[in-house]
């Protein structure tokens, strides 16, 4: 059960379409490590920080690194969606010709994403899960700008709570003790037999 504190690092595979000083770059393959550290306020509601760094895979070497505040919603058992909020800086060089200097763009991150969290253990809260994650980031620039979609996996470890804090269904939060109108009921004794009946 998704409760508590958890902490999640993973890494996506990405493609990244890039525009330098307004003109578009064409688009670029490349890997985004990414880690987040939270707390779920309810059951449906948890915030967080996020961290990620990024490089691609071209011949024109090209940077990414941003952190944020992270919104996550629950509108399913196992599935979360993320919004995120932060700063973030882009980087920019033709590796090839070392006359051209770096470019650098820094600004806003705006990022969206999914995943589903595939729990390893069978515990009533706490434990590991792994979550295939989509992403979406945006961060827009005057000089460097990028567009990235991502796809991959993280290994998520939720922290859990102590049973007694613990916010469950009431079907389930008896479960393995007496409710409080079964305990009250055993504690009564129980009616005398009417008058002239056996019993």
């Amino acid at each position: 059960m998704r409760q508590g504190p958890y902490r999640g690092v993973g890494a996506v595979a990405y493609g990244m379409k890039l525009w330098n000083q307004g003109a578009s770059d064409g688009i670029s393959p490349g890997i985004l490590a990414i880690a987040d550290l939270g707390q779920m306020l309810s059951p449906r509601w948890g915030l967080g920080v996020h961290f990620e760094a990024g490089s691609s895979f071209t011949g024109n070497s090209r940077t990414t690194e941003a952190m944020g505040i992270g919104l996550q919603l629950n509108p399913l058992r196992n599935l979360s969606v993320h919004a995120v909020v932060g700063l973030g800086i882009n980087t920019f060089s033709q590796s090839a010709d070392r006359e051209t200097p770096t470019r650098y763009g820094y600004g806003s991150l705006y990022e969206l994403s999914a995943s589903w969290d595939i729990f390893l253990t069978r515990r009533t809260s706490g434990g590991f899960s792994l979550a295939p994650t989509v992403i979406v980031r945006y961060m827009p620039n005057d000089k460097v700008s990028s567009l990235q979609v991502c796809a991959g996996i993280q290994l998520v470890v939720w922290s859990g709570l102590k049973r007694a804090e613990l916010i469950l269904p009431e079907a389930e939060s008896y479960l393995g003790r007496r409710s409080p109108t079964s305990s009250r009921a055993s504690n009564e004794e129980p009616p005398s037999p009417a008058p002239g009946t056996q019993r």
